[in-house]
């Protein structure tokens, strides 16, 4: 719909808010791996993305700081950030929160979030990132929406929040003589 008069986009961003948000079915290729609580970490991998489908990538998960999310590809794939529970888009085309052809940064749910546009980064329009500063309370949904078939690569990268919480349990038995100090 990019190109068309802005009349038209109105009428049409209009008539999207007044229907359900499309929500994504596949669940092919969600590839991140957040490690544990007080892990950091980064990663790639490619995702398959259909012609005009909405595709789920995977779930950024609650206590993941500073998180960043670049998507390339050779065709025009848009990135898109929703929090499904509140069934709100923060990212997206024409109904989000960021939804513009340039980069620019919102405040949701106590973080700030950024986004690179739709025209891409260095005018490529596929080439796109979020980034989201501060600790993730809540988990977000990261899926695509291929305006064109291809083959996005994913690369994203994230920090622990300070106050993390990994747990464990173990036990062990150590002889101690009548009488003796151990050092345990």
């Amino acid at each position: 719909m990019r190109g068309y008069s802005a009349a038209i986009v109105t009428s049409l961003c209009g008539l999207m808010a007044a229907t359900a948000m499309p929500w994504p079915n596949d669940a092919r290729g969600a590839g991140f791996d957040w490690g544990g609580d007080c892990d950091r970490g980064e990663g790639r991998f490619s995702q398959p993305v259909a012609f005009r489908r909405v595709v789920h990538v995977g779930t950024i998960p609650t206590n993941k700081r500073n998180v960043k999310i670049d998507l390339k590809a050779p065709t025009d794939i848009d990135v898109q950030l929703v929090d499904r529970a509140r069934r709100h888009a923060i990212v997206a085309w024409p109904h989000g929160d960021l939804r513009g052809d340039a980069y620019a940064c919102t405040n949701y749910d106590g973080l700030k979030v950024c986004y690179s546009g739709y025209d891409g980064l260095g005018g490529e329009p596929g080439h796109e990132s979020i980034e989201i500063f501060g600790d993730t309370s809540r988990p977000l949904t990261v899926q695509v929406y291929g305006y064109a078939a291809g083959l996005a690569d994913v690369t994203y990268s994230f920090e622990p929040v300070p106050t993390c919480n990994e747990k464990g349990s173990g036990s062990f038995r150590q002889l101690v003589p009548r009488g003796d100090v151990a050092q345990i």
